[in-house]
């Protein structure tokens, strides 16, 4: 290591010790490195992040000062850090390896839940729009060369037009073969028109993972997603899950909760073997006010903070400890350094409804939300589009930019960034959040290395 030059601490290092002062973390936000720091070398840590440029320091510990510049705990002095967070954020934003597309085949549902962001919107996927979309995503394969196409099934409720589905499925799939490329893809549905010849087709047009919704016990359930008629849909909806199981590699239940149904959820999970599953995941779903109607029905005493939905997750996941289930990937034990928040913010993912209009947020699809249209194959954005990748980007506005969670949250959803109209509503709605992840992932590794060291003594 040339000891010429200057250096200075991370702004995204980031100190956690556990409660009884014999772990020490030190964790760093930008390039994901974690340190278990002994207490022996607690003190020439500290002093290197401090005073870096103490050259007899740098040169008693060499060893200790070398590894902590490779983690990116110390860094070059002229070295910009939010630009290299900017920079990472741009080149994963425009470095598309796979082709992704939601398609919304229809906007019509049979369902007629109490807190649905969607607008009534009874439009279906015409031929021309198939064919539209399908030359769109011919010429794209020519121009990109990705490595894969990935499919998912969106709507309103996309087995009300189960035909196009079958219909753009085989198509998709010949395309991907013709160009030797992988093909896969993914169905969210409310699984009321669910059954097992359908489940059995999907499966042959490659579609390995369903989601399905269930709001709880059949009462609470029936309640809030209730068919347009008012008709239950709890009996249709557990055989639903059932055949899932049975048929798909990978099934989501989502439980969407608010403070109306949490215990009801919690008992009902203790109560219910039926859910569980090899090839099954039971998560919570947060209830956000993306748009208006989601805020008239889940205003904050309704809806929960960030810690509550997080202590709600643990008691889920501590149910379900119990249960034969699925590893959940959404709530990862290691923490991923992010390029972006969310596929709204990357180039080569698009969601294409009726109409050929083109969408970047699945929770914002109604008239004047899209993002451009396909024409005669061709993708034409508007100034929309373009906003998703620069406007307010966190990169360059505060409190985001001088944030040490930035790479780990990078932004949060842009939706709902650019609601907050105050950095404490925004800390609510999505800095908690992060804060809370990271802790409890920190809390759980110096728990577990308190552990092994307590085994070795």
């Amino acid at each position: 290591m040339k000891t010429s030059k200057n250096y200075k601490q991370s702004i995204y290092n980031y100190w956690y010790k556990s409660t009884d002062g014999k772990v020490n973390l030190l964790y760093n936000t930008y390039t994901g490195a974690l340190a278990f720091v002994r207490n022996c070398d607690l003190s020439d840590v500290s002093n290197l992040l401090e005073n870096p440029n103490n050259l007899t320091l740098r040169t008693n510990r060499d060893d200790l000062f070398s590894k902590m510049f490779e983690c990116g705990f110390i860094v070059e002095d002229n070295v910009n850090e939010i630009e290299f967070v900017k920079f990472r954020a741009f080149r994963g934003a425009f470095e598309r390896r796979n082709l992704s597309i939601t398609m919304l085949p229809t906007r019509a549902c049979n369902f007629r839940c109490i807190y649905c962001f969607e607008s009534e919107i009874n439009e279906t996927m015409t031929i021309q729009d198939c064919n539209n979309v399908l030359k769109f995503i011919n010429s794209e394969i020519q121009r990109v060369k990705p490595e894969g196409i990935s499919i998912s099934w969106y709507g309103g409720e996309p087995l009300l037009a189960y035909d196009r589905i079958k219909q753009l499925s085989s198509e998709l799939i010949n395309i991907a073969s013709a160009n030797k490329i992988r093909y896969e893809a993914n169905i969210v549905t409310n699984g009321y028109l669910l059954t097992e010849e359908i489940a059995r087709e999907l499966i042959n047009s490659n579609v390995k993972l369903i989601q399905i919704t269930l709001d709880g016990p059949e009462e609470v359930h029936n309640r809030r997603r209730p068919l347009k008629n008012r008709k239950p849909t709890f009996g249709r909806i557990k055989e639903a899950i059932i055949i899932a199981k049975k048929y798909f590699d990978h099934v989501d239940i989502r439980l969407n909760i608010d403070r109306d149904n949490a215990n009801a959820v919690l008992e009902f999970l203790r109560k219910t073997d039926w859910l569980y599953g090899k090839n099954t995941v039971v998560r919570p779903g947060k209830l956000r006010d993306y748009t208006q109607k989601c805020a008239d029905f889940a205003p904050q005493e309704k809806g929960f903070s960030a810690h509550e939905y997080n202590a709600i997750y643990e008691a889920i996941r501590k149910i379900t400890s119990d249960k034969e289930e699925d590893i959940d990937t959404v709530f990862p034990n290691a923490l991923p350094v992010r390029s972006f928040y969310c596929g709204a913010q990357v180039f080569g993912i698009y969601t294409v409804g009726p109409n050929s209009r083109v969408y970047k947020c699945t929770s914002h699809l109604d008239i004047g939300d899209e993002v451009g249209y396909i024409k005669e194959g061709k993708f034409i954005p508007n100034q929309q589009y373009i906003n998703y990748f620069f406007e307010k980007h966190p990169c360059d506005t505060e409190p985001c930019k001088s944030c040490k969670l930035l790479p780990l949250c990078m932004g949060g959803c842009q939706v709902i960034r650019k609601k907050c109209k105050t950095e404490s509503e925004l800390k609510s709605a999505i800095c908690d959040h992060f804060w809370g992840l990271l802790n409890k992932y920190l809390e759980k590794t110096a728990l577990d290395k308190g552990q092994v060291m307590k085994g070795g003594d």
